[in-house]
């Protein structure tokens, strides 16, 4: 396997030309935007141009050849794929603000925008075949009956203005891994099932959010407590390494959204203390089970373990504890190991040492038991 400083001197900055071609941009655009419009020439004269409008990106923030490909981002997370005649052939979902960056390793595509992720694409995976797409009838039908129009009609100009929403089977193509990083070097790299590594902190800027129905508001699940099962950072180097058969093998169809038919128990502190001069405090917390079971307990303290409740095969409905903790750790308590720093179970997960504060989390057990820590 290549070494990091060879793999940074493989990503490059995407060129704007290929063979005897190459893309300028051009005012254009029902918007009169500078750079609406992409020019294709070969051998410098002009065979063709995308010109963009507010449902494919507005405008041609960056752009560049791939292979026989051209790659282009615009506004509201846009990043297309055209031939080089400038039909679209494939769509890049993944980001939701402008796309200021592009640059390629190979078949790897690098990505950079507003919304301030950075998205990791694999173009190996791009299958262009348009005698293979399908017409969405459903779409079509739908045009014609608000337009009352033709269904040839519908096709014709769908197919004149490039909308890929004609095509039921449009190629689309999802991060390989996606980024995040903050100006206090805090970090999280995570894929789309859900699976992540992540800084000390950088764990906390990562929630799912589950849709309750139109009349309810969203409950907001924070990544963390999906600790024991998606921090991976071995998938994420799978990921990395482009090698998908053995990071889908390893996964085995769990993502977080099949983890989140059964969501993890809340945590209700039942009282706290901000500011205390005293040396022992008593923390009182209760556990509810919210249809995914209650496992084992963990408590922290300044990041480290300090006790653990049941036995990962809890099954009551409810949990309630009280435990008293030092404020302030002295090394003889360490030396004579009064703390366990050390407990581990029969489940064989890893345990989370990360975190500042004292605190309770959550996490997923092998037992298909939720646990706490």
């Amino acid at each position: 396997m290549k070494n990091e400083k060879e793999k940074r001197k493989n990503l490059k900055r995407i060129s704007t030309t290929y063979k005897d071609y190459s893309l300028i941009h051009t005012r254009g655009g029902a918007y009169g935007c500078s750079d609406a419009t992409l020019l294709i020439k070969k051998q410098g004269r002009t065979i063709g141009r995308i010109t963009r409008d507010g449902t494919n990106g507005y405008r041609h923030n960056c752009y560049g050849f791939y292979k026989n490909y051209i790659i282009s981002g615009g506004s509201n997370g846009h990043l297309k794929i055209y031939n080089l005649k400038g039909m679209e052939v494939a769509n890049l979902v993944g980001h939701t603000g402008e796309v200021w960056s592009i640059a390629l390793d190979g078949d790897r595509l690098v990505s950079g925008s507003y919304d301030q992720t950075i998205r990791v694409w694999d173009l190996s995976k791009l299958k262009v075949n348009s005698e293979k797409l399908k017409i969405d009838e459903k779409f079509v039908a739908s045009i014609m009956k608000q337009y009352n129009i033709s269904r040839k009609s519908v096709i014709r100009q769908a197919i004149k203005k490039g909308d890929i929403n004609l095509y039921s089977n449009f190629p689309t193509l999802y991060p390989q891994l996606s980024l995040f990083t903050t100006k206090s070097n805090e970090w999280i790299a995570w894929t789309n099932e859900g699976y992540f590594n992540a800084s000390e902190k950088g764990m906390k800027f990562i929630y799912f959010h589950l849709n309750q129905g139109a009349e309810k508001e969203a409950k907001a699940t924070p990544l963390a407590r999906l600790y024991d099962h998606f921090f991976r950072p071995d998938l994420i180097q799978l990921k990395l390494d482009g090698n998908e058969t053995k990071y889908q093998e390893a996964i085995k169809g769990l993502d977080f959204k099949v983890a989140l038919n059964n969501p993890p128990p809340t945590i209700k502190f039942d009282k706290t203390v901000s500011k205390t001069t005293k040396k022992k405090i008593k923390l009182s917390f209760s556990v509810k089970d919210e249809t995914g079971g209650i496992g084992l307990i963990r408590v922290y303290q300044e990041g480290k373990l300090i006790k653990t409740l049941g036995n990962g095969k809890v099954n009551a409905s409810r949990a309630v504890a009280n435990y008293v903790t030092r404020m302030e750790q002295d090394e003889n308590d360490i030396r004579n190991n009064k703390i366990d720093n050390n407990v581990t179970d029969d489940t064989n997960q890893t345990v989370a040492r990360s975190g500042t504060d004292n605190n309770i989390s959550i996490s997923k057990l092998s037992s298909k038991k939720w646990g706490c820590y």
